[in-house]
């Protein structure tokens, strides 16, 4: 059993920690929308010495409506310890195209025109620079697309604002009638 767990071990540091020289695809078995997670959190490390090209890729659920997708992430920069240079994140499709602009460390990115049951991935892009690697962490999560709300008709808003104002100067007018 105790092999086992340091082969699973090494294993997961070995695929979290890949040096990458070229883009590499993740595939995660994470889930995005209402019958999962709206949100969830990632956490990604580093070997040193490499550079970050790397994409980690995630599945909006078949039961999600149109929405938009935000991301946030930073490079954990302890002294020389961890950090990543010239650090940027971007949102993918599953082919590694580009959907979004490029964000920097703590920079919120949206992408307005997410679809159930697609793969998405999340770009990270830089240079290692710690001397123990780099880490990687961040949040994804979708928010109801805002033209599927409804909105109140400017012809009712109209008719409600113009309804007060009446009242407001016909309160005013009796008010000076009594004075």
């Amino acid at each position: 059993m105790k092999n086992l767990i340091e082969a699973s071990t090494f294993l997961a540091v070995l695929f979290l920690s890949t040096e990458a020289n070229a883009l590499m695809f993740h595939s995660t078995n994470d889930i995005l929308g209402p019958s999962s997670a709206d949100d969830f959190f990632y956490s990604h490390s580093f070997s040193n010495n490499s550079s970050v090209d790397d994409i980690f890729l995630f599945t909006i659920a078949s039961n999600t409506a149109p929405s938009i997708l935000t991301t946030t992430a930073s490079s954990t920069d302890i002294g020389k310890v961890y950090g990543i240079n010239n650090f940027k994140y971007a949102i993918t499709d599953d082919t590694g195209t580009i959907l979004s602009d490029w964000g920097f460390s703590g920079q919120d990115i949206f992408y307005s025109s997410i679809l159930a049951n697609t793969t998405y991935g999340i770009y990270f892009k830089g240079e290692v620079s710690g001397k123990r690697g780099g880490r990687v962490a961040g949040i994804n999560a979708i928010i109801e697309n805002p033209s599927n709300v409804l909105a109140t008709p400017i012809p009712a808003a109209s008719w409600l604002f113009g309804g007060a104002l009446l009242s407001v100067f016909g309160i005013i007018r009796k008010r000076r009638k009594t004075n």
